[in-house]
């Protein structure tokens, strides 16, 4: 906050664990076991939300349970299809899913005014590496007024030197 001109000021917690900013600043927080990330910004430039995610490759073991919570059938060829060319392995892909979603979730949670599934939004392309690049997605539910069907937006993600995956999306 204060690199952003802001006096520090305590954030707080809603009842379902999302942090509150202080007036006229965004922010998301995400955490694994091994780190604690956070990004914060202000709003005077129309920034309406923003949301990070962090997590460690999902393994092998847990592709059948989290292919049938996180992806649908299209969302499961296209990491089948960026696998067999080698470009994304399947594992970082289910995790990038996994983890683009919930940031696009911190960061519209505001607006939606619910807890949202993993159906609401469907990913349409993965483009970049293992190393970094961008997630493209679309709506599929009427999310809010803002985010309706049809609307697109785009992710972004990296990996860290430890292994885990980063995502952000902001709007």
């Amino acid at each position: 906050m204060a690199a952003l001109g802001r006096p520090l000021a305590a954030v707080g917690s809603a009842g379902n664990g999302a942090p509150l900013w202080p007036t006229g600043m965004i922010g998301s927080i995400s955490h694994n076991d091994r780190l604690a990330v956070a990004a914060v910004a202000t709003t005077e430039g129309g920034l309406r939300g923003l949301g990070i995610d962090i997590e460690r490759v999902i393994g092998a073991d847990q592709h059948e349970s989290m292919l049938s919570l996180v992806v649908n059938r299209r969302e499961h060829a296209l990491l089948l299809k960026l696998d067999a060319g080698r470009s994304l392995p399947f594992s970082s892909g289910l995790t990038l899913a996994f983890s683009a979603k919930e940031s696009f979730y911190k960061a519209v949670s505001a607006v939606a005014g619910r807890v949202l599934e993993f159906d609401a939004i469907q990913l349409t392309a993965i483009a970049g590496d293992g190393a970094g690049g961008q997630i493209h997605f679309q709506a599929v539910a009427a999310i809010s007024d803002e985010w309706f069907p049809g609307r697109r937006g785009q992710a972004g993600y990296m990996a860290l030197p430890n292994g885990d995956l980063l995502t952000s999306f902001a709007w």
